[in-house]
């Protein structure tokens, strides 16, 4: 169990021992000068005042591979405060660089990590994605690869490199099929298809992501596929259309998440109008306004009250009203 306590003397260590390899000793004192201002450590156990000494003095002298494989795995695995400590792991960099034997999957992880803490800033995540990137050679890790295929695709397709971020994406799924991001870089080729107008490649991908996360009992990833499939489908093949509509439902539930419930009632209202079963739309969209909450952007509140207008107007107001009142007396 990691240990979240307040004390200075295991903050010091911490920050000391990532630190002190610093060229510059300006920027090692400024980063001390952090730890006044913080409460998280990174330690497994607790290390009393002299074994402390002891090993940052050990630490200071042999400062080696294994303590930087440990610092970005730290990141990694998001064991500290990434967003208060921002400035100081992108110092990783510095570290990175002035190791000339650093073997490249190190210095790789260490860019990775600095692109993921640094998502906000989307030219600054591009930036150390590419530098990740360009260090490839053979026998790099797989699940590195494959985590850096996917992060510099998502990267790629939100700055609009399209053809990139596609082939970013089909590296990662040619990885292989234990690949944990597999199931969403299905999905994301998916939605790129499906933004260009390419309906057959589109549902093709998000029924292999689907298959994918319906074996790895991943319900926020089925619920994604399933309600896009439902909407791909709603005018080629209804019945197909339905029993997406029906499992998006269900895992909504599953989850209990408000907002994926109000989005599939939604689709089911759409779903409706279609086969002209207005009652049954109109007890969808109601269902959907329930689920609206402080978290709900108007976007969607204004959407939900648009198709109510918009049945309103198709049926005209007398019939629009009647039916009102069978489903809220219903």
């Amino acid at each position: 169990m990691l240990k979240k306590e307040n004390h200075f003397l295991e903050d010091f260590l911490f920050f000391a021992l990532i630190f002190v390899s610093f060229n510059s000793l300006f920027n090692f004192i400024l980063s001390l000068l952090s730890l006044f201002f913080n409460k998280y450590i990174l330690l497994n156990t607790f290390i009393s005042g002299n074994d402390a000494i002891s090993l940052l003095c050990k630490k200071v002298l042999e400062f080696n591979i294994s303590f930087t494989f440990l610092v970005i795995t730290s990141v990694e695995s998001h064991l500290i405060e990434l967003d208060i400590f921002f400035k100081e792991i992108i110092m990783l960099n510095d570290i990175i660089s002035s190791q000339e034997i650093m073997p490249n999957e190190i210095k790789m992880r260490a860019y990775i990590a600095m692109g993921n803490i640094c998502s906000d800033d989307i030219k600054q995540a591009y930036t150390n994605y590419k530098k990740a990137f360009e260090l490839i050679e053979p026998n790099i890790n797989s699940t590195v690869l494959a985590e850096l295929y996917f992060k510099f695709a998502t990267v790629c397709d939100d700055i609009g490199e399209t053809e990139t971020a596609i082939k970013l994406y089909r590296r990662c799924i040619d990885i292989n099929k234990n690949n944990p991001h597999l199931a969403s870089a299905m999905s994301n080729v998916a939605a790129i298809y499906e933004d260009t107008g390419a309906k057959e490649l589109a549902i093709k991908y998000y029924k292999e992501s689907l298959k994918i996360d319906e074996g790895n009992n991943n319900n926020s990833g089925i619920f994604v596929s399933a309600i896009k499939l439902a909407k791909l489908s709603r005018r080629l093949s209804p019945d197909t259309s339905e029993e997406y509509l029906k499992k998006a439902t269900e895992t909504a539930k599953k989850l209990n998440e408000p907002y994926y419930i109000m989005i599939s009632e939604i689709e089911y209202g759409d779903f409706c109008i279609i086969k002209k079963d207005y009652k049954t739309a109109l007890q969808s969209y109601l269902k959907a306004m329930e689920y609206i909450d402080e978290k709900t952007t108007l976007e969607h509140r204004e959407k939900i009250e648009r198709r109510i207008q918009d049945l309103k107007v198709r049926l005209g107001t007398e019939k629009f009203e009647q039916l009102e009142k069978e489903v809220n007396n219903g």
